[in-house]
């Protein structure tokens, strides 16, 4: 993803997770904080960091964010569980089909 719902599974309902990895931003200073910005999402879902469980989601198309500054390692491993259900409503896409993205935000 970022990817319709629709466009990888049809009508089919169900669950899915998606990895990712990353590296940590380097040269942060100690009152900067780091968030993962899902910018447009649809369905349920849980977030997790290195294994470890970062927040759950319940979207309707909004953005959806979660700070990881203390959950970071040198190396990551980002992973999204999204539920959804097209057939409750077709014609409303889902997933996580917006920018997913690190945002280093200043206290």
């Amino acid at each position: 993803m970022p990817r319709e719902w629709q466009a990888i599974f049809g009508l089919a309902g169900g669950t899915v997770q998606f990895r990712r990895k990353f590296h940590r931003p380097t040269n942060l200073e100690p009152h900067e904080r780091v968030m993962i910005v899902f910018t447009e999402s649809r369905g349920t879902g849980e977030v997790g960091l290195n294994g470890l469980s970062v927040g759950q989601f319940a979207a309707v198309g909004d953005a959806v964010e979660f700070e990881i500054s203390t959950l970071m390692k040198p190396f990551n491993e980002l992973s999204v569980e999204i539920t959804f259900d097209p057939n409750l409503d077709p014609a409303i896409s889902g997933g996580l089909f917006g920018v997913v993205a690190l945002e280093i935000r200043s206290e």
